[in-house]
């Protein structure tokens, strides 16, 4: 089930805070203190991202220039961050180390500094959420299977954590490379075998803080069989992917049509069209 996160908002405000840049979704929290709807417009409140900062929106301008004491913004269990503004409106807390996923955290805002009584509000971080792709066997001309895919997570994390969560018995840990915000693997080459090969690939999401865990069978298929493995729609493109490696100086027009298009263009790369 996905879990809510968002901004309380104190009555008609809405559109203040909404100009004031904060994620204004509505969601239920335990706040404890009077809020002064004419100067809290909005708060963070409930599920967040365990590195998200948190933020509280005020209804007017505020004076930016001034340095405010930690005082003003303080966690229980005590958190360490930096206090800034975002804008005139808006107060952020940006939290140095990610919260630990599933706890609850006691927020509390306001003081002399702020011309504001203190209030509290109650957030609890979530647990990160990750997802596993896997491409389609690819293999060359000397007959070495590659497994591999993509791992995506719904929050920033160390790359050095995030290489601990997917392992094979087989073949051991992979290796990765971390691009625009996916991080992809690859394992070392296996050789293809008369008969179909299955590899088990596991993942377990603990060294990144996530409750999620899984496995899947990669088959590598066997040579006794030449056949359509998959067919897939990927960056624009159409891939046939064979159970073996096709010749590399193979004319392909005539043999590969795609209905309702005459122009197409094809390419070879080991067992994919």
């Amino acid at each position: 089930m996905a879990q809510k996160r968002g901004m309380v908002l104190s009555g008609f405000f809405l559109g203040l805070a909404l100009m004031a840049g904060g994620n204004l979704l509505s969601c239920s929290s335990k706040t404890v203190g009077t809020i002064d709807p004419e100067i809290v417009a909005g708060f963070n409140a409930g599920i967040v991202r365990r590195t998200d900062p948190l933020k509280v929106a005020f209804v007017r301008e505020q004076d930016i220039s001034r340095n405010l004491s930690p005082a003003v913004f303080r966690m229980k269990p005590a958190v360490q961050g930096d206090l800034s503004w975002e804008n005139a409106f808006t107060l952020v807390f940006t939290p140095l180390e990610a919260l630990k996923p599933g706890l609850r955290y006691m927020v509390t805002v306001g003081g002399k500094e702020l011309d504001m009584e203190p209030f509290s509000f109650e957030v609890e971080a979530a647990y990160p959420s990750i997802d596993v792709s896997f491409d389609p066997v690819r293999i060359d001309d000397a007959g070495e299977a590659l497994i591999g895919g993509y791992l995506e997570i719904d929050e920033e994390c160390k790359p050095a954590l995030i290489e601990r969560v997917i392992n094979s018995a087989k073949l051991g840990r992979p290796k990765w490379d971390h691009l625009d915000g996916r991080h992809y693997f690859s394992f070392p080459p296996v050789k293809q075998e008369k008969s179909r090969l299955g590899i088990e690939v596991s993942w377990n999401g603990q060294p990144v803080g996530s409750r999620d865990e899984g496995s899947a069978t990669v088959y590598i298929p066997g040579q006794e069989i030449f056949t359509v493995t998959e067919f897939r729609q990927a960056r624009g493109m159409v891939e046939a992917v064979f159970s073996s490696p096709l010749k590399r100086d193979q004319d392909l027009r005539g043999f590969v049509t795609l209905e309702g298009e005459s122009d197409i263009r094809c390419s070879l790369e080991g067992n994919v069209i």
